[in-house]
């Protein structure tokens, strides 16, 4: 026991005498969580942000659901990277409770 509490004293005293060190130690106690709260404040508004996606809607033909997507971001572009294909005959499905399917296509390489 003896021999952990002179090593600790060592260290300690060590650590203090290091200004860098101990500048360091300070530096990301006192002002690290800061930068957390910085970086994670940036995030938040990069991803909600309320500007418009761009889509390509391909088959739609119903101005009800398209006035949706409008209200809520998005907007019918035919050269945007994403496209939202619903099924052609989509219109006869849903008179006879079938289930469609809905094919969102879209190249995330660029996620400004």
């Amino acid at each position: 026991m003896y021999r952990f509490s002179a090593l600790i004293n060592k260290e300690w005293l060590e650590a203090i005498r290091d200004k860098r060190a101990l500048f360091l130690t300070c530096f990301m106690g006192l002002m690290g969580p800061g930068l957390f709260i910085l970086i994670f404040t940036l995030l938040q508004n990069e991803i909600s942000s309320n500007e418009n996606t761009s889509v390509n809607i391909i088959n739609l033909h119903y101005p009800a659901l398209e006035n949706h997507l409008t209200q809520q971001g998005f907007e019918h572009d035919s050269d945007a990277p994403i496209s939202i294909e619903f099924p052609t005959d989509m219109t006869s499905a849903l008179s006879q409770a079938k289930k469609i399917t809905v094919v969102i296509k879209g190249n995330l390489a660029n996620q400004n």
